[in-house]
């Protein structure tokens, strides 16, 4: 999340939409590091490595996510 409010605007968002997974604040030095993210949402697969093996700029269906991660498995 990208949140200027940070955890504030978050935690409740997260608890609403019953999210299990890390989410992460970032920051504008987070984006840079991370490739440059320009679009909200952007999602990074990381592998177990540590690598970013795909990202995924705007809304993305959960099949394209559930492909993405299968294809690491």
């Amino acid at each position: 999340s990208m949140d200027e409010d940070g955890w504030q605007a978050v935690k409740p968002y997260i608890e609403r939409a019953k999210m299990n997974y890390p989410i992460v604040l970032g920051n504008d030095e987070a984006a840079t590091a991370f490739g440059g993210v320009e679009v909200l949402p952007t999602t990074l697969i990381i592998d177990r490595e540590g690598r970013i093996v795909a990202t995924h700029q705007g809304l993305t269906s959960k099949a394209e996510f559930e492909n993405a991660i299968k294809d690491l498995l």
